[in-house]
């Protein structure tokens, strides 16, 4: 599953928190009791230890070209970010 397909919910996306559970607590990322996803979060999730590098690459290439950030937790735990940011930069990045 990509990232942007576990994010497109946005009851799926967090902010300040790699994951959390049904009780909005944080919890880890490959926990069986996560259910929403920071942008960190989601990457972990979706894509094995050996394909993250390069998808960070993509998430990174993305931010710059469509908000001008490089930092993804930065990003994903703006204030000022919306869902709406969130799936434009995945969806640049094809992640």
């Amino acid at each position: 599953m990509k990232m942007k397909e576990l994010l497109a919910d946005p009851k799926k996306w967090t902010k300040r928190s790699y994951a959390r559970d049904m009780d909005g607590d944080s919890c880890l990322s490959l926990s069986h009791e996560a259910v929403c996803f920071c942008l960190y979060g989601a990457l972990s999730r979706c894509y094995p230890m050996q394909e993250r590098g390069e998808v960070l690459r993509k998430i990174d290439n993305a931010l710059m070209k469509t908000v001008g950030h490089v930092m993804i937790v930065k990003f994903n735990d703006s204030p000022d970010t919306t869902h709406e940011m969130l799936m434009q930069v995945l969806e640049e990045a094809d992640v």
